[in-house]
């Protein structure tokens, strides 16, 4: 998997709430790996908060807002502050973005062999051009945006009601729960406890609250159609 982005043109309002949470996902995944000058443009004026707050106003739930820090080191220090935190230590980074480094009571090998279960079940494969594992933080960021996406665009061809939606929607909520919602919130607590870069403990709190509030709405969206 890459961090492209991928669009639809929407012509549905069915559709838009789902857009929102996929281009969501997306937009953590390309913000939470390795910073490049795109990416601290994107910090620095604002965009990154704006991009984010125009996706939040489009959620089928509330969501507390992003609030980034208005002030930032230079890139060099910037950059350097997320290898320190996220990337590297004598013993591992501090705050690594993997999940087997979280669940060592599952053992890494088992994690990372359910998790392709999931995107393979999706017709997804780890990209050969990246060198990523499939328990990297914006990895299962990326297949939750493509889930996301696959729904939104089945809703544009098929409308709401088709039957399949419901299949797209319990693989999201069971990746959520058995991955994302599992993990995440301690790395939120780690980069905290460990003073990692405010705004990358920014991001991390704001995808905390996401993923709890999405696995709510989608067991919610579940249940009603199963009365």
């Amino acid at each position: 998997m890459t961090s492209t982005t991928l669009h639809l043109d929407l012509t549905r309002a069915e559709s838009q709430p789902t857009a929102a949470r996929s281009g969501l996902y997306s937009l953590l995944a390309w913000a939470l790996v390795v910073p490049d000058h795109n990416t601290y443009t994107a910090f620095a004026d604002g965009r990154l908060a704006k991009e984010a707050g125009e996706l939040v106003a489009g959620l089928p739930y509330p969501l507390p807002a992003l609030a980034l820090p208005s002030e930032l080191p230079p890139f060099p220090q910037f950059q350097s502050e997320y290898i320190a935190a996220f990337e590297v230590g004598l013993k591992g980074p501090p705050c690594p973005l993997y999940e087997g480094a979280f669940r060592v009571d599952r053992g890494r090998k088992a994690i990372m062999e359910e998790v392709l279960r999931f995107y393979r079940f999706f017709d997804l494969k780890m990209s050969e051009s990246v060198r990523e594992l499939p328990d990297q933080l914006s990895a299962q960021l990326e297949f939750m945006h493509y889930l996301a996406f696959l729904e939104a665009g089945l809703i544009e061809r098929d409308g709401p009601d088709h039957p399949s939606r419901g299949d797209l929607r319990r693989g999201q909520r069971d990746f959520l729960h058995r991955h994302l919602c599992a993990w995440a919130p301690q790395l939120a607590a780690k980069a905290q406890k460990h003073h990692a870069p405010a705004g990358y403990c920014a991001l991390l709190e704001f995808l905390d609250n996401l993923i709890k509030m999405d696995r709510e709405y989608l067991e919610r969206e579940l249940a009603s159609r199963s009365d």
